[in-house]
């Protein structure tokens, strides 16, 4: 058994991004002559997209969702971003010998800018935020249509996060998954199929399942691959101009540094 495609949440997993979250709250309640909201109390409503992230952290205000969602986006500027690398994950992406991809539930603009920032928007094949697909995680059509663009199936995949979305993600389509125990939200409490302490501990991962030390999961129930949202989207997210149906897969050795799907504009 082989390992065909790694599928990396972004905050909390690749990047601790938890500073620029809190201070783009913060900025966004304090134009609203709100007071901060204490660091941790933030942290702990993010994961599950902005939209989200803005209904719970204006909560106890008068504002509604839509208007703090743009206010919240307004301060969110990836180009004086403070997050870093988690330790580790530069040296050991091109040692993952996968096709490499990333389904955040950020906005796909904002993860593009963070990788561009810090080198690695031609490490990822394909980069999904949660404006590229009608669900956001942990709904799995985001995995069953990697598993359509690459040719592979639920075994083949490994999911890499910090949330409970990121495993929920994965269980349902089936793959298997891997909970960071460094991110956001602390030790695994959602029962991944394994838990790493750091990002180089990935590889042994990939290692046990590709020996034969971890068995095969069992089989996903039916779901066929749901692409994303329209076609401003797909002509985001894929290569060259080719649609994603067309891709050669085969074309790039796999490990090597791809380019993710496309550039992207700013979502209106």
């Amino acid at each position: 058994m082989s390992i065909k495609v790694i599928v990396f949440d972004l905050d909390g997993t690749l990047f601790d991004t938890r500073a620029d979250i809190v201070e783009a709250v913060n900025r966004a309640r304090a134009s609203f002559g709100l007071e901060p909201l204490d660091f941790d109390r933030v942290v702990a409503m993010v994961g599950n997209g902005v939209k989200v992230l803005a209904e719970r952290v204006f909560r106890d205000s008068p504002i509604v969702p839509e208007v703090a969602h743009e206010r919240i986006m307004e301060f969110y500027a990836p180009e004086g971003s403070s997050a870093a690398l988690y330790p580790g994950v530069a040296e050991t992406l091109p040692q993952l010998q996968a096709h490499l991809a990333i389904v955040s539930n950020k906005p796909t603009e904002l993860v593009h800018a963070l990788l561009r920032k810090n080198g690695l928007d031609e490490r990822f094949e394909y980069v999904a935020g949660g404006d590229t697909f009608p669900e956001l995680k942990p709904d799995p059509g985001a995995l069953h249509f990697l598993m359509q663009r690459f040719q592979a199936s639920a075994n083949e995949i490994l999911v890499v996060g910090d949330h409970s979305p990121d495993v929920e993600m994965a269980r349902a389509a089936g793959a298997f998954s891997v909970y960071c125990n460094y991110g956001f939200f602390g030790k695994d409490v959602v029962g991944a199929d394994f838990a790493v302490n750091a990002f180089p501990e990935l590889l042994d991962v990939v290692r046990r399942i590709e020996t034969g030390e971890i068995p095969a999961r069992k089989k996903p129930g039916e779901g066929g691959p749901r692409g994303p949202r329209n076609d401003d989207s797909d002509r985001r997210h894929r290569r060259h101009g080719a649609p994603r149906q067309q891709q050669d897969h085969g074309r790039r050795p796999r490990g090597g540094a791809g380019r993710p799907g496309g550039r992207h504009r700013r979502p209106e």
